[in-house]
């Protein structure tokens, strides 16, 4: 008799019983009790199977809640990993348990995490990422199943081949889906052996994964928590402003190193003070704190606390969720429409020593500024943007005559008549443009003499617009007049060289015409020819000594001077003398003169100080004749050999042999009308009157070098 035995609608088994010695005939009441036996044996395998269910299901949760008891002890992922893989390895009994996290860094899935033989350690491993998206194509609700990857239809060879490699026989691996996309992957290894992964474990390793996600976003917001605390600890420490929190009581609640050091002590024993035994000054105030907690008003005051005997800014402001207004003077109400009294108070000390020493170094700079300013002999005055004078030094007073309040009232046009006003209108405009200006004009005092200045306008900007004008006046109205006595001079040398050539000629044609004369009456015995050869003698006479004159008056100075000369000091007297010409009109043209200075420690000569600074005047001003673009001008000192040398060397044109060995020839100039030819004829002379030379050498296109050489004379 053969009873199949149903459990749960699916056939279980069968409850088959033989007679194998004869022929029988079952009875209706032994079939009975057969099918009451099978019935029996159903109710039996369905409560165990209840049974088996309800002891898997309670093993279950009892792991989940094992591995949430042991992650909820950490907040590190990597404590999290060898927890869970411990657990899961433990209870599913595989040869390996390994948790797979994605490296953005490296476009690499690495194993964070390996349980094997008892141990949990992190292996050295990583995995392409094209591998891992060919295993996850697999998967089926984030759970990839193998049972045995030797025999597994939707194995390709190439997976194979990488299970082979890895030791895998049959694997079971969960998806973690984590920060929008799968980053973590939970995988169950058999090595040996395929194995049939039942529903059950596949629940238990996806209640294991969604644990992890959970422990995971917890241990990283502790991380960026902890992080956070930990910066904002170490930046109120590092304040360099002392802050003292207090709850609504007035009681010391945090404050942070420099604030423990205006109190002189530590932050341990500072805790838990009132309010009203910090932050005491030597006048004794009451206690601001508490009236700032009481009456919800923030306050600022300065403090000279006794301890330190230096002043500090106190700032209290009340702790509240509403905000301060300052148009009706108190905090505006919170969320519940009520006005919400402060729980507390905080308390920034600022010391102020390190301010008060600024601003003093700030006051004295200023005051040297100041002072350097108005005891400049230059004129220097600011105008708005609409001319009229905002500031101005003492000088400006000295320069003009006008007093201070005539000046305050002024604009750019106070000094200037004419075309020297329009010329003035001009310049300020373009200064106002943002082009800075330099130029010579000529203006009236208030007691109407007339002055020259040299006049610079440089715009000052502030945010990108011209604000105001700053024009710096230099009164060079003598230097200007010494720059005519000296041209003048200069024409009088030449008129005076001229005269003098010219008075030589002529006195050799007057002596041969006298001493004709005189022959001729010696031997005439007509006394009509001697009257008139009387006549003759006495013209030539009279012609004498016209020519004398005429030498008196072009004769060059033949006695010695005999004055102690500083070559050094007349090289820099001469370049001050010409300062003019290669600085101020160089700058007004666009032009830019560099001159330069090498001047060595060499002896006193003995001559004419007049006279050689005319020499040196003269060759500063060729040099920059000769350099009608700009350029450099280089002096040069030196002894040599019991002379004196100095040595000018501009970077200008320059000459060809042929002109170099006639540049001191009177009257030979390479300047056409605008020369006369004296200057080098003049220079030659006064320095081979003083017992030395003047040598030139130049080339073309390579600048000219004049030296100068004067004998040493004695010291002591």
């Amino acid at each position: 008799v053969v009873c199949p035995i149903f459990v749960n609608g699916e056939c279980w088994g069968g409850l088959s019983i033989n007679q194998t010695d004869h022929i029988r005939k079952w009875t209706a009441s032994e079939i009975a009790l057969v099918e009451m036996v099978a019935a029996q044996v159903e109710v039996a395998v369905s409560h165990s199977n209840l049974f088996q269910e309800t002891k898997q299901a309670a093993e279950r949760e009892a792991l989940i809640s094992h591995i949430i008891h042991g992650i909820n002890q950490s907040n590190r992922s990597d404590e999290i990993f060898p927890i869970v893989t411990r657990e899961l390895g433990e209870h599913l009994a595989t040869d390996r348990i390994v948790v797979t996290r994605f490296n953005e860094a490296s476009g690499l899935w690495t194993a964070e995490c390996e349980y094997t033989e008892g141990k949990a350690l992190k292996p050295e491993r990583t995995y392409r990422t094209e591998d891992v998206e060919r295993f996850s194509a697999l998967a089926e609700n984030d759970i990839i199943l193998c049972n045995d990857a030797e025999d597994d239809p939707r194995l390709d060879g190439k997976l194979q081949a990488i299970l082979r490699a890895a030791g895998t026989r049959s694997f079971m691996s969960a998806r973690l889906a984590y920060k929008d996309g799968t980053r973590l992957l939970i995988t169950a290894i058999m090595k040996s052996s395929p194995r049939r992964w039942t529903a059950d474990e596949v629940e238990v390793v996806r209640a294991a994964a969604d644990q992890v996600v959970i422990a995971l976003e917890r241990a990283e917001l502790f991380e960026l928590v902890s992080h956070g605390k930990v910066q904002w600890e170490a930046t109120f420490d590092a304040l360099s402003d002392g802050i003292f929190i207090f709850d609504q009581n007035g009681v010391l609640e945090r404050i942070n190193e420099a604030a423990a050091a205006f109190e002189g002590s530590n932050v341990r024993e500072l805790i838990g003070r009132r309010c009203c035994t910090l932050l005491q000054g030597v006048e004794g105030e009451t206690c601001r704190v508490a009236q700032v907690i009481e009456s919800g008003r923030p306050a600022t005051f300065e403090l000279v606390p006794g301890r330190l005997s230096r002043p500090v800014l106190v700032t209290i402001s009340p702790v509240t969720n509403g905000s301060w207004s300052h148009s009706e003077g108190r905090y505006s109400t919170g969320n519940n429409g009520r006005h919400e009294a402060p729980s507390g108070a905080v308390c920034i000390v600022r010391d102020l020593s390190e301010l008060r020493a600024a601003e003093a170094v700030a006051r004295e700079q200023r005051s040297f500024l100041v002072k350097l300013i108005e005891h400049a002999n230059d004129a220097i005055l600011a105008f708005s943007p609409e001319g009229r004078v905002i500031w101005f030094n003492e000088q400006l007073i000295k320069q003009s005559g006008y007093s201070r309040q005539e000046l305050e009232g002024g604009d750019y046009r106070l000094f200037v008549f004419g075309e020297q006003k329009r010329l003035a209108i001009e310049r300020f405009s373009r200064a106002l443009e943002g082009e800075a200006q330099t130029f010579e004009m000529n203006v009236t005092r208030k007691s109407g003499q007339t002055r020259s200045l040299l006049i610079t306008y440089t715009p000052i900007y502030d945010e990108g617009r011209v604000t105001s004008v700053l024009s710096i006046a230099r009164d060079v109205t003598e230097e200007r007049l010494a720059s005519e006595r000296a041209a003048q001079a200069d024409k009088l040398r030449a008129l005076g060289q001229l005269a003098s050539g010219v008075a030589h000629n002529f006195n050799n044609i007057l002596a041969a015409i006298l001493g004709h004369a005189q022959l001729i009456k010696r031997d005439c015995r007509d006394e009509g020819l001697a009257q008139r050869l009387d006549i003759i003698e006495h013209a030539a006479l009279d012609g004498a000594q016209t020519v004398k004159r005429i030498q008196a008056f072009g004769a060059q100075q033949n006695e010695p001077v005999n004055e102690v000369v500083d070559l050094n000091q007349m090289v820099q007297d001469s370049t001050t003398l010409t300062r003019a010409r290669w600085c101020d009109e160089a700058q007004a043209r666009g032009l830019q003169y560099d001159v330069e200075f090498d001047l060595q420690q060499v002896p006193s000569v003995r001559g004419s100080g007049s006279e050689l600074r005319e020499v040196f005047v003269n060759i500063i001003l060729n040099a920059l004749d000769a350099m009608p673009q700009g350029g450099r001008l280089r002096i040069a000192t030196e002894t040599k050999g019991g002379f004196v040398q100095a040595s000018l060397t501009d970077s200008g044109i320059g000459m060809n042999s042929e002109v170099c060995d006639h540049i001191f020839e009177p009257f030979f100039t390479t300047k056409g009308v605008m020369g006369t030819g004296l200057g080098l004829a003049v220079s030659h002379s006064i320095i081979e009157r003083h017992g030395g030379r003047i040598d030139a050498r130049s080339s073309l296109g390579k600048g000219t070098t004049f030296t100068i050489s004067l004998p040493a004379g004695e010291t002591g």
